[in-house]
């Protein structure tokens, strides 16, 4: 921090597993900076639920202008006003730029939390604003669990690369020891008997998250008892105590009633950021009824406003929402997706009729509640719209997420969806992966569709997936298998009697022999495609 502020900044990487305070370190130190009168912000990744790509720099920047009166209007959408930016790199490079100007007006301090659940374009732009942090006071902060990122996990790659050529740093969180465990006891109840820190070393295993849900259980049911020396003591052996985080925050939610559970069970449907809206219009309460339950699940610290007006809100840790998600049953959670995916489609219908404008981040949302809620028709749809806005901001990464979710939902749609429905996705699905430079993906991509193309026994659909497939042969270096794909298409296409395929099949073998040095080949291929045009 002394050196960001000297105008030296640099890249602290905070690792771990799930629920060893991570998160609860990085926000104390951005609270700190903040407390010396440093400009702090924050970012986060989301897992569950449709969160556009960009997300948490949307929020850092946002954060950022509500703190000092920054004007965005002159960044591209979806950061400010202007046009979408040209493409990805343009759009990272206009904003990386800003917030570098942003830092070298005063000292910055940027959070980024669960970056194991980042995007690919905000990992891209993490590399871009990393770059010249030993010219800039930013300190730019990220928590990750370990135990999620694998050695084929995009971030793993990311860290690599950080790591490389920028002034970084990874600290490592492990468990708790003993010692760490009487310290973090006594801070919160005081003096304590070694008993009880047996007790709960014993129990929790020295795992952060799961010390604090046990100390708060057994806070709730008044269970520790006060020694003769006036030391807080373990409660009675013969009292079974869960031996399970999953069982003591499962428990701890019961404790407060059927209404708390059952908001807790929708919002963890909905988000780990969810909206008190979407909540409210669900559950249908009265307002009385939801302000109370509300109140005691912010009492119990299970839950914590995002913004200023309650609005809202979030899981205190994600791993209480992935609990409460996956304590239900299957056919609960499709119900439950299924009642948010209507919710959020009358709140479309309701703008549409006000004449409002269409939000493009609803269509990823209800494409995942209707995909989860196994509404395929619906979720295929609303996937392939989340897929065209996202290709609109040049997102490739979540065209690919997208169209492969709309694609997996035509799956279960019973050959309700046109051919040339599924044909023209597949391709759309294989340029993203071309414009990414993934050729075993685009591969794979255009050999199904022309197995999909094959199933009409339509020549000119197969010929033109053969085309397509022989592009990226081309690009994989598979000179003698695209020359052959090629030849297969030209031939089907002649025997559909389709000269404008056949002009561009041309074509495409000409260049193919001029690149491979069949001069004569490509004279006669281009010859034959002037006569096509």
């Amino acid at each position: 921090m002394q050196a960001a502020q000297q105008g030296r900044g640099s890249l602290v990487l905070i690792e771990g597993v799930a629920g060893v305070g991570k998160s609860t370190l990085a926000q104390a130190c951005a609270d700190w900076a903040r407390r010396h009168g440093v400009t702090t912000t924050t970012g986060r990744c989301y897992e569950r639920g449709v969160i556009p790509p960009l997300t948490p720099w949307q929020e850092a920047l946002h954060l950022l202008a509500q703190t000092d009166g920054t004007d965005l209007a002159h960044l591209p959408a979806p950061f400010g006003n202007q046009p979408p930016a040209e493409s990805v790199d343009d759009l990272i490079l206009r904003i990386g730029t800003h917030l570098h100007e942003q830092a070298a007006a005063r000292p910055i301090v940027l959070l980024l939390d669960d970056l194991h659940w980042a995007d690919q374009e905000s990992l891209l732009l993490l590399e871009f604003v990393t770059r010249r942090l030993e010219r800039l006071p930013l300190l730019v902060l990220g928590a990750y669990r370990s135990d999620e990122v694998a050695e084929n996990h995009p971030l793993a790659a990311t860290v690599a690369a950080l790591q490389r050529d920028r002034p970084s740093q990874v600290i490592r969180l492990s468990q708790f020891t003993r010692d760490d465990t009487v310290r973090f006891v006594e801070s919160h109840l005081g003096q304590c008997e070694h008993e009880l820190v047996d007790y709960l070393y014993e129990r929790a295993e020295g795992h952060p998250l799961f010390l604090v849900e046990l100390l708060d259980d057994l806070t709730e049911q008044n269970l520790l008892r006060r020694s003769a020396g006036g030391r807080w003591a373990p409660p009675d052996r013969n009292i079974p105590v869960p031996t399970l985080l999953r069982q003591i925050i499962l428990q701890r939610v019961t404790r407060l009633g059927e209404q708390s559970k059952t908001l807790l069970d929708l919002a963890a449907v909905v988000g780990e950021v969810w909206p008190l809206a979407v909540v409210e219009a669900v559950l249908d309460w009265a307002e009385d009824d939801l302000l109370a339950v509300l109140e005691r699940l912010l009492a119990a610290r299970l839950i914590e406003p995002v913004d200023d007006r309650g609005e809202r809100y979030r899981f205190s840790h994600g791993l209480i929402q992935e609990v409460l998600y996956g304590s239900q049953l299957p056919r609960r959670r499709r119900r439950l997706h299924a009642r948010v995916a209507d919710q959020l489609e009358a709140e479309v219908k309701r703008r549409a009729s006000s004449g409002a404008l269409t939000d493009d981040t609803r269509d990823g949302e209800l494409a995942y509640h209707c995909f989860q809620a196994e509404r395929w028709l619906e979720a295929f749809s609303y996937s392939r719209n989340a897929g065209a806005a996202a290709y609109r901001v040049n997102a490739l990464h979540s065209v690919v997420h997208y169209y492969r979710q709309a694609l997996a939902a035509a799956e279960h749609c019973d050959h309700a969806l046109p051919a040339e429905t599924l044909l023209s996705l597949y391709e759309q699905l294989g340029d993203a992966h071309v414009l990414l430079s993934q050729k075993q993906d685009a591969l794979a991509t255009y050999q199904r569709m022309r197995d999909v193309a094959g199933s009409t026994e339509d020549r000119a659909r197969v010929a033109h997936a053969l085309f397509r497939l022989a592009e990226v042969q081309e690009r994989a270096y598979e000179h003698e298998q695209s020359e052959a794909t090629r030849q297969t298409a030209l031939a089907l296409a002649t025997e559909a009697n389709a000269p404008h395929l056949m002009m561009r099949y041309h074509f495409s073998l000409g260049h193919h022999y001029l690149v491979s040095g069949g001069i004569d080949r490509a004279d006669h291929h281009l010859r034959q495609m002037e006569e096509y045009a």
